[in-house]
Parts: C-alpha cells; sequence; structure tokens
C-alpha cells in the first residue's frame, strides 16, 4: 500500500528539485492533474507503465525515491539540469 511505503511525498520532493510541475508531470505519463496530484497524496496508485515514464522524467530510480525514507538520498544527485530540457529535444 502507498502510505505503508511513503514514496508519493518523496515523488513531490524529487518533482520540485527538478522543477517540473504537476500539470507537466500528469500530461507526460497520460492522467489527469488530479490523478497525479492523488497519487503525490498517496490516495492513488500509477500503474507500472505510468511509474516508468514518471521515474523518467525525474530521472531517477525508484530506490531514490524509497532512499528519502531512509536518510540516504542525496539531493545533490537531483540538483543539476532539468531533465525535461531533455525530452523537448
Amino acid at each position: 500500500m502507498l502510505k505503508e511505503m511513503k514514496y508519493p511525498n518523496n515523488i513531490a520532493m524529487v518533482r520540485r528539485v527538478r522543477n517540473l510541475s504537476q500539470a507537466y508531470i500528469a500530461e507526460q505519463i497520460g492522467v489527469s492533474r488530479p490523478k497525479y496530484i492523488a497519487v503525490e497524496q498517496g490516495k492513488s496508485e500509477l500503474t507500472i507503465s505510468q511509474m516508468a515514464k514518471l521515474l523518467q522524467l525525474l530521472d531517477c530510480e525508484f530506490d531514490d525515491l524509497m532512499a528519502v525514507e531512509t536518510g540516504r538520498f542525496d539531493f545533490r544527485k537531483f540538483i543539476k539540469e532539468n531533465p525535461a530540457a531533455k525530452l523537448d529535444n
């Protein structure tokens, strides 16, 4: 269950570090913005393919999202060029 895993808030944290909007992420992974907001709040889940797209947009691994909760999260890994810029090319 999402609330037990506590990764939804981590998704929001990485998204903010990447300076990406909820609307942009939702459009790119093929869900509505309200659905994506529910995912960040832990009220809804993504399919495996949607999660794969999300991880690509955030330029991170699933384990990175889990590392936020364990204290092993390294923000330096995420403070770099906006990955969305790569997608526009």
